[in-house]
């Protein structure tokens, strides 16, 4: 099902504060999925995120989500086709569920050199494969939703969408968090704000 959208209610979304900058952009690289704005729209505002943008990542990342916004790279704008971009979306997006329902200290918790390393790599494993579950649905429910011929074409991708953590071991969520409790700590910081900030600041910087 195709949904129509007039220019008024495309305004209205684009202009929108917080996220209105990130829906013209999605606009602007990929024109054909305008119509499903108001969708996109509604799924964001009911994760409670309040702000998007796109910023250049020296880490190799997607995306980041933190407590009060996500952050995607500007260059999955110029590489990823649209459907491999909702699913990056949506996994980031997962986080802020996450967010709501553990709240900011039991997620950043993970980065507490006073508790057990595994049980955080644990913690932290399952966080990121059920984000990959749910970005997977999402996608289904997407195709399921708009299967009009020019959703199809939008939807279209020669490579199979694949979980992004699907090969991830434990171990890898362990020297992930090590490497981050050490940046904590070099940089002395325990207010929860701050320390997504160090997370932040090393995937824009690789520092």
């Amino acid at each position: 099902m195709k949904v129509l959208i007039n220019e008024k209610q495309l305004k209205l979304i684009t202009e929108q504060e917080g996220l209105g900058e990130f829906f013209a952009t999605i606009a602007e690289t990929y024109p054909d999925s305008v119509y499903m704005l108001p969708y996109l729209k509604n799924f964001i505002e009911k994760s409670g995120c309040e702000r998007i943008s796109f910023d250049t990542f020296s880490y190799p990342a997607a995306g980041v989500s933190l407590a009060d916004r996500l952050v995607l790279n500007t260059l999955i704008l110029k590489h990823y086709n649209f459907k491999t971009f909702l699913y990056v979306l949506f996994h980031e997006t997962a986080h802020q569920y996450q967010f709501k329902k553990y709240g900011i200290e039991k997620m950043n918790e993970m980065y507490n050199a006073d508790i057990n390393i595994d049980d955080c790599a644990k913690f932290m494993m399952y966080l990121e494969n059920v984000a990959d579950e749910f970005s997977i649905r999402k996608i289904r429910e997407v195709e399921n939703k708009f299967n009009d011929d020019t959703s199809k074409k939008l939807l279209f991708s020669r490579m199979p969408i694949t979980k992004q953590y699907e090969h991830a071991t434990l171990d890898d969520f362990k020297k992930l968090i090590e490497m981050y409790i050490q940046k904590i700590k070099e940089a002395g910081v325990t207010d929860e704000v701050d320390i997504a900030e160090i997370l932040y600041n090393h995937v824009k910087n690789g520092k």
